[in-house]
């Protein structure tokens, strides 16, 4: 219940590798599977800009990115690997093909992804002075 959608995609689009898409406009389609508002976000890249929609934007999609929310917070948290949830079909991609195996490089996961939490000993430590 405490998973922001908006904040996430908000991000995503902050951090998306747009060095690493083709030349030329691609356009990204995330559908969040089980949630009732908000279930479909558009990335429009063009020109290393990106622009995030709600709504349709009325363009061919190049691809289209099926998963839950939960799955998507794991992976830009650093708490699942890109790769493993594409093999084990927790993100499911539809249309070019390269686009879609090449999507751990383009993602860009957040910046904190690999500050993993601290010794619990240190924090006990810590509580005790």
């Amino acid at each position: 219940d405490e998973l922001d959608v908006e904040f996430l995609m908000w991000d995503i689009q902050r951090r998306l590798q747009t060095d690493r898409l083709a030349d030329g406009e691609t356009v990204l389609c995330f559908i969040f599977d089980g949630l009732a508002t908000f279930k479909s976000w558009w990335l429009v890249v063009r020109d290393g800009e990106v622009d995030l929609c709600t709504e349709n934007p009325g363009k061919d999609v190049d691809l289209y990115v099926s998963t839950t929310l939960r799955c998507l917070v794991e992976i830009w948290n650093g708490d699942v690997d890109i790769q493993v949830a594409m093999n084990n079909e927790r993100i499911k991609t539809q249309g070019n093909a390269q686009l879609g195996r090449s999507m751990p490089e383009w993602l860009g996961i957040c910046l904190y992804a690999d500050v993993r939490p601290g010794d619990p000993a240190l924090k006990t430590i810590a509580a005790d002075d």
